[in-house]
């Protein structure tokens, strides 16, 4: 306690003092009369419970558990980008009669995100979140026409340089498909680009002429060569961009093509964009 209490005297002036409790289990009797003296002394406003996505229906008993010792009033599911649905989040605001506030999709502190239950359930049953992807979309003020080409898999290394810029702002591919109302198979090693990868891929770029940007194709092995010492790369750091580029576009023609296009649009117009 005299750890809390010199942190809320420290902090008396914040808009906001998050006191974390650390991990504790609903078996282990100590720490939860620990909890209980700590919550009767500092009386918080907000008692948030932070559960592991895949703990399932367990999730009950240990909501309640910790409701009864220190009253819980608000849930937080965590590790929600595997393949937990959050089941037990249900279990958990029953026992404890209180809403979902947050969900963790992520590691970053970015990743922790406002729960929204239509965007929840959305996502949940296949169709995606539209809305949050345009609003991702806006942040980073992505230009329309550039991302018409890349939707229709028409697109240049003058716009997958575009795209990449904007990547890093919108957050891992990965997220940013998942928003999309359909199931899309993107290749894994496409999905598990990192912030490195991506920086040789704009050094490789950065060192082509303009008629290379606009036509990857003509790119052979003296170009190759070329490019890689001017961008201080290896050769195959530029053939493994040159493999992203049109595994990147093939993917995009299948997102873009016929029905699948018209069901974005048809989701767009429902929003009244």
């Amino acid at each position: 306690m005299k750890i809390i209490n010199r942190g809320i005297e420290k902090f008396k002036d914040a808009d906001l003092t998050i006191i974390d409790s650390e991990g504790r289990h609903k078996l282990n009797e100590e720490l939860m009369r620990n909890i209980n003296a700590v919550c009767m002394e500092i009386e918080p406003e907000k008692t948030l419970l932070v559960l592991d996505g895949t703990i399932g229906q367990q999730a009950g008993e240990h909501a309640e558990a910790f409701r009864k010792s220190c009253g819980v009033n608000g849930v937080i599911m965590a590790k929600m980008d595997g393949s937990a649905k959050g089941g037990g989040a249900l279990s958990a605001c029953s026992a404890t009669k209180s809403p979902v506030y947050f969900i963790g999709v992520g590691e970053h502190i970015s990743d922790l995100e406002e729960f929204n239950p239509e965007r929840f359930v959305s996502k949940l049953i296949g169709f995606g979140d539209l809305q949050g992807l345009l609003e991702k979309a806006k942040e980073v003020e992505i230009d329309e026409e550039t991302a018409k080409r890349m939707m229709s898999g028409k697109f240049s290394l003058n716009d997958l340089y575009e795209q990449i810029e904007q990547m890093g702002k919108m957050g891992p591919l990965k997220k940013v498909m998942d928003m999309l109302p359909f199931s899309v198979n993107v290749p894994k090693d496409m999905l598990q680009l990192q912030e490195g990868k991506l920086k040789s891929y704009r050094y490789c770029m950065d060192s082509m002429t303009k008629e290379e940007m606009r036509d990857p194709d003509i790119i052979k092995r003296s170009r190759i060569e070329r490019i890689a010492r001017g961008s201080g790369t290896g050769t195959e750091d530029v053939r493994e961009l040159l493999r992203y580029y049109r595994k990147m576009k093939k993917m995009m023609k299948t997102v873009g093509s016929g029905r699948k296009l018209e069901q974005i649009m048809k989701r767009l117009g429902n929003m009244g964009i």
